[in-house]
């Protein structure tokens, strides 16, 4: 893993030697902090609305025009309220408004049929600009039905559970991912075929036009790069989804969404066991030994790993002026603890990764107070002070950056302004840079991202943070030495704040740290690729027990991990299928082991990104 892990360089050479493109939008991305109903699009939302009046019996032409609503009392993105923003000087006042544009969305996203809609609206715009990882997260949220009729009207026996809504966003991904679609008039799953139905395609060029700008225009060259689409959603992207906790909703409801998704995932991983045992049984019925060829086995797992929406996270969000963050500890702590084994053991070797809404208002308190807690990843940190963002580049922690999010709601006259400058600094100061002298001469970012010997000890530093969970450290061993800030950039809200993260890179660069002297477009591009590759291994792991069922698939032990990877007898096949029988061979493993099955992911995700680039298949 080492070369392919650390050399930036040849990874670099490789991808741009056979390629064309050389810009921000054809580089492969990493997208970690995305709120499934803030990036809903806006000509989806309206169509949704439409279908909302049509289930109220309106006629269309009776019914006013999407952008003849009133866009400042009902806004539901920055740009319709754009009035309004403007009014408020605050971060507070601009935050509260910012929760009044979700709450607009949430009136019209109110049922299934709408959410698989967001779900395709969302997957389609990420693989457009080459997001091959994507961690999306949503909050579960109460009365919500089956169908835009069914809400409309009411119809209280058509109302579903928190549990059917996540299971209707992973089944979603998990269609589409597989080659299916999503009917833009019912929100039902459509049957998996080569080409999409006439009917879906006109819809899809009206709601979608600016895919097909730049010489996408005619139907042939429109379709040949819908099958590039569709390629990248089949074989590359990965996706998994973080479950909200909404401090707006209190530590009860918490508790609740805590445990349920601890039971999804766990349900996710029976599905996946009991799918390999019916495998194994069909291949012994025919004669086939699954097992007969190890490459295609592993890739076979791969990708069948690949195509699924694992529950990875729990995300701490919501709006910040409600409840105070001691209200919540509990929840959040039981994610950490693991799931409890079918023998009443806890299986704490694959909790639950956790990410922290923190800094979005003036409070040292709190702050501290979750820095106390030691999430595994930070969003947003607006609001710092010194103490406390000194503990967390100490502990080098992962910070999700959103520029556009961050601007708006923080208040920012310009990117210039943005926190990024505190967080670079910081690291210096840790690195062991004195205060004087990083005032004098502000770190930038784009010097470190075209060194190679930087980003090798950057990558180093990363991986280290991302293994912290199962590898214990001794007292004398150095800290995280790299002038790299341990940061991430992400679209928070597409739909909301009208971005992409191909526009959010590009809006970085126009950051003092990130402008190089010289007109260089293509070490811009450069620059920003290795920032997503650096946030590769930010990526929450996936359940141990997946990762142990492939390296147990793999073939005879030639390491310390395989070592211990203990045979079993339950299956001919050499593959152990039973979720109780790999949970209890999770307990037994070190730590090292459980952070080289971590690696052994890490290792594939960048085999995907170091394959992708612009729209080749």
């Amino acid at each position: 893993m080492e070369g392919r892990l650390y050399d930036f360089a040849r990874a670099w050479a490789q991808r741009v030697g056979s390629c064309d493109e050389i810009d921000a939008s054809a580089i492969p991305k990493v997208d970690l902090h995305c709120h499934l109903n803030g990036s809903i699009s806006t000509p989806l939302l309206s169509h949704m609305e439409e279908l909302q009046r049509a289930a109220q019996g309106k006629r269309e032409e009776d019914a006013t025009s999407p952008e003849d609503v009133d866009a400042e009392l009902h806004p539901r993105n920055f740009k319709s309220g754009e009035g309004g923003l403007k009014q408020l000087d605050s971060p507070s006042e601009r935050m509260k408004y910012c929760f009044t544009v979700f709450d607009n969305i949430y009136k019209v996203v109110n049922n299934l049929a709408f959410t698989r809609m967001a779900v395709q609206d969302l997957l389609l715009h990420s693989a457009a600009e080459n997001i091959v990882l994507l961690e999306i997260r949503t909050s579960l949220r109460e009365k919500l039905y089956k169908t835009a009729a069914a809400s409309v009207a009411s119809v209280n026996s058509e109302c579903v559970s928190k549990e059917a809504y996540l299971e209707a966003v992973t089944s979603t991904v998990q269609h589409i991912l597989n080659g299916g679609l999503v009917a833009f008039d019912t929100g039902n799953l459509l049957p998996i075929s080569e080409s999409p139905t006439t009917e879906w395609w006109a819809e899809f060029q009206r709601l979608y036009p600016s895919f097909f700008d730049g010489g996408t225009s005619s139907e042939d060259m429109g379709l040949k790069w819908w099958g590039k689409l569709r390629y990248h959603l089949q074989h590359r992207m990965h996706v998994r989804l973080l479950v909200s906790l909404n401090r707006s909703h209190g530590g009860e409801v918490a508790m609740e969404v805590a445990l349920l998704a601890k039971k999804l995932q766990h349900e996710q991983l029976e599905n996946f066991f009991e799918s390999e045992r019916q495998m194994c049984a069909e291949c012994r019925t025919s004669g086939v030994v699954d097992g007969s060829a190890i490459s295609d086995v592993e890739s076979r797992l791969w990708d069948v790993i690949r195509r699924t929406c694992w529950v990875t996270g729990m995300d701490f969000s919501g709006y910040c002026g409600k409840n105070s963050f001691t209200e919540f500890v509990p929840a959040l702590s039981e994610v950490r603890r693991g799931r409890d084994g079918d023998d009443g053991v806890v299986t704490n070797r694959s909790p639950l990764g956790i990410t922290i809404h923190a800094g979005e208002k003036p409070d040292t308190a709190e702050l501290t107070e979750i820095v106390g807690f030691a999430p595994d990843r930070w969003g947003h940190l607006v609001f710092t002070d010194p103490a406390n963002l000194k503990t967390i580049t100490a502990r080098y922690d992962p910070i999700e950056l959103c520029l556009s999010s961050n601007l708006l709601t923080g208040g920012y006259s310009s990117v210039e302004k943005h926190h990024l400058t505190q967080i670079m600094s910081a690291q210096q100061q840790e690195w062991g840079r004195n205060v004087e002298d990083v005032r004098e001469n502000t770190p930038r970012l784009i010097d470190i991202l075209v060194d190679g010997v930087q980003l090798a000890e950057a990558m180093r530093c990363r991986v280290k943070r991302r293994l912290m969970f199962w590898e214990e450290t001794s007292d004398n061993e150095e800290g995280y030495k790299t002038t790299m800030a341990n940061i991430s950039f992400n679209t928070d809200d597409r739909g909301v704040f009208e971005t992409s993260l191909t526009e959010e890179l590009q809006l970085l660069l126009h950051h003092s740290t990130m402008r190089e002297d010289c007109d260089d477009a293509a070490l811009s591009v450069r620059a920003l690729w290795a920032l997503q590759r650096l946030t590769v291994p930010h990526a929450f792991t996936l359940p141990l027990e997946l990762l142990y069922y492939v390296k147990q698939r793999h073939g005879a032990p030639n390491d310390e991990t395989e070592r211990q990877l203990e045979a079993c007898s339950c299956c001919s096949c050499g593959g152990c299928h039973h979720l109780l029988h790999v949970e209890s061979q999770l307990q037994k493993l070190s730590g090292a082991v459980c952070a080289d099955l971590s690696c052994m992911e890490l290792e594939r995700l960048l085999e995907t990104f170091d394959a992708t680039w612009g729209s080749s298949t």
